[in-house]
């Protein structure tokens, strides 16, 4: 079954045994910026605490941006 998983589809240049881990690390890394927001949220006094999570979704949004306008063209550039 391992097996399967790693063979080449023909269609993305990607096994599908390394879209899974694409999709996994990709959905830890997103929880890890919420978890930063709380920790940040946590620690500062509670009329500071939704200047905090505005500036942690604006990061999070231009990282977004970014990735798909650079990001994604450099790591997956002819595939």
């Amino acid at each position: 079954a391992l097996a399967a998983l790693r063979a080449d589809n023909g269609s993305s240049g990607m096994a599908p045994l390394g879209r899974v881990l694409e999709l996994q690390s990709s959905s830890q890394i997103f929880f890890m910026q919420a978890g930063f927001a709380l920790v940040e949220a946590g620690s500062c006094r509670s009329k500071n605490v939704l200047s905090i999570l505005m500036k942690n979704l604006v990061d999070f949004l231009v990282a977004v941006v970014l990735w798909y306008t650079l990001g994604f063209a450099l790591g997956f550039g002819n595939a």
